[in-house]
């Protein structure tokens, strides 16, 4: 007289939406191969369930591509600096030379503020080539977090079994529309069970 079993249950649901392109296959008691059902057991690491993953590839594939366009522009940004650094050596060497020959009265007032600004302006496109470069690492920290995201969702599009273990539940068909959440299969772990029964007192 059985009373109660004790099983771990678990129930697999799949973190992204999509249609089930294919289920696991086991082999019949007619020797060929099907869908799972209620009532197989499967290995640990069966993957029970996959999603269409074009959706999930292009996603994939344009977050790669965003981060490689983010990546030449950072390179060029930093060719930019490399530029606007040699500008500015030269620049203060110019603005060296000119406030020794100003200060000698061999350099006219104009050709001195034509150093002064050239000065000032070589500095001031160094400052916004590191202010673009730190812009371009942002965007590109950015790219990389949205191709790390889209490897992640593409990867959920296989729900795979934790445990070994015997399907008590499936709630998913070839081709069907499913939500993220939504409950596909319930497993249960029959490795280890403890079952409680009655006997009479003789």
């Amino acid at each position: 007289d059985v009373c109660s079993s004790d099983l771990t249950e678990v129930q697999l649901a799949f973190k992204e939406p999509g249609y089930i392109a294919a289920l696991y296959h086991v082999k019949g008691a007619d020797g060929r191969t099907r869908d799972v059902q209620v009532g197989d057991e499967i290995p640990a690491g069966a993957v029970l369930a996959h999603l269409r993953s074009s959706d999930y590839v292009a996603s994939l594939n344009s977050a790669i591509g965003q981060q490689h366009a983010m990546q030449g522009a950072l390179e060029a940004s930093q060719a930019e600096l490399d530029k606007a650094k040699a500008d500015q050596a030269k620049a203060n060497l110019d603005f060296d030379r000119a406030q020794a020959l100003y200060a000698a009265k061999a350099l006219t007032r104009p050709d001195y503020d034509a150093a002064v600004e050239q000065h000032t302006a070589a500095t001031a496109n160094v400052e916004a080539a590191v202010r673009q470069i730190e812009a371009r690492h942002g965007e590109l920290k950015a790219a990389m977090a949205q191709t790390n995201s889209a490897r992640i969702n593409f990867g959920d599009t296989n729900l795979t079994a934790p445990m070994p273990g015997v399907i008590i539940e499936r709630n998913v068909e070839r081709g069907s529309l499913v939500a993220a959440g939504t409950s596909a299969f319930t497993l249960d772990d029959t490795r280890v069970v403890k079952v409680n029964f009655g006997v009479p007192d003789r």
